[in-house]
């Protein structure tokens, strides 16, 4: 059957996890990136918004050069910087806003075509329906920034729901009430989706047919990840350890199973941002473990997996110009 998948997404790789000196968006994420782009099996490569100008336009340089798709990681620092779409303090929430318009800058400067962000913390059962309306609010305001900045193909922006009570504790949350907010912001702009990271969704404690039937008019981008659930447990939470470690719960089977539901739901279909969708494996390499390492065994994974989901019907044939 060959590779058959890559006609129907592009794979990415999330570099901040994968390699995590470039979490903070510092220099050496440049010379991760271009080994990275070296190696076809990834036709994506996403990155936190890079600090320094010049390590953008080299990362865009390359990114272009290899005819790959660039996906910006706003969320990661988003977390760091304490940047929150949600604050109930006005002062708060506009700077708030003020930082995140800059990272959309800074994704255009790199030459991605789309922005993975997140909805910030939860602040309990009652606080959150106001919450979401200032939510959704902030992302009103960013989608509108990216349209200005380039309204013949603006920026897509794709919020991505994580636990509530695991370990990130976020607003956003149920996929349910993600596609409320998303559903709302796009009755103004069309410029948002749904990022659905399947360690995530098991975290929530849905099913992925859940996730998916919930969210698939929405859903624009996809995490595959692996999580445990024993509280206790080293590898508790958003840690994103390698498939198929013992007490993890997603291993290559999973993994194809998530991808059959998608391919189910008609997720494989050009979005707005490109001719096929991104997904992307998140995996964090453990204590002690080479990175470079962790990622090998994770590809030889993806391609087990990619194996045992049948591709043969026809792909889109449907093709979109990227910049």
């Amino acid at each position: 059957m060959g590779e058959d998948w890559r006609a129907w997404f592009d794979c990415g790789i999330v570099t901040p996890s994968a390699f995590p000196e470039t979490l903070r968006g510092e220099y050496p994420v440049v010379g991760v990136c271009r080994e990275l782009l070296r190696d076809d099996f990834h036709t994506a490569i996403e990155v936190v918004p890079i600090i320094d100008p010049l390590g953008r336009k080299h990362v865009a340089e390359m990114t272009a050069a290899a005819g790959a798709v660039l996906v910006s990681v706003a969320a990661v620092p988003y977390a760091l910087q304490g940047i929150r779409p949600a604050a109930d303090d006005p002062g708060v929430w506009q700077e708030s806003l003020d930082r995140a318009k800059r990272f959309v800058d800074d994704a255009y400067e790199m030459g991605a075509p789309l922005q993975q962000v997140t909805g910030g913390p939860d602040p309990g059962p009652d606080g959150r329906a106001a919450a979401r309306r200032r939510l959704v609010e902030f992302y009103a305001r960013l989608c509108e920034h990216a349209i200005s900045r380039r309204p013949e193909r603006p920026l897509s922006l794709s919020i991505e729901p994580v636990d509530r009570d695991v370990q990130l504790k976020g607003l956003i949350g149920p996929t349910e009430e993600a596609v409320e907010v998303v559903e709302a912001v796009r009755r103004r702009w069309p410029n948002v989706g749904l990022t659905l990271d399947l360690s995530h969704i098991l975290e929530l404690g849905e099913s992925p047919e859940q996730a998916v039937a919930i969210g698939k008019d929405y859903l624009d981008h996809i995490h595959l990840a692996n999580t445990v659930l024993e509280p206790g447990h080293p590898l508790y939470g958003d840690q994103h350890p390698q498939f198929g470690v013992p007490h993890g719960v997603v291993d290559v089977p999973a993994v194809a199973r998530f991808l059959t539901i998608l391919r189910e739901a008609n997720f494989f279909t050009p979005q707005a941002y490109g001719a096929r969708p991104v997904v992307s494996v998140e995996v964090r390499p453990g204590p002690g473990q080479d990175p470079h390492l962790v990622y090998t065994a994770t590809k030889r994974m993806l391609r087990q997996a990619f194996a045992m989901v049948d591709w043969t019907i026809p792909a889109p044939a449907k093709e979109m110009p990227r910049e």
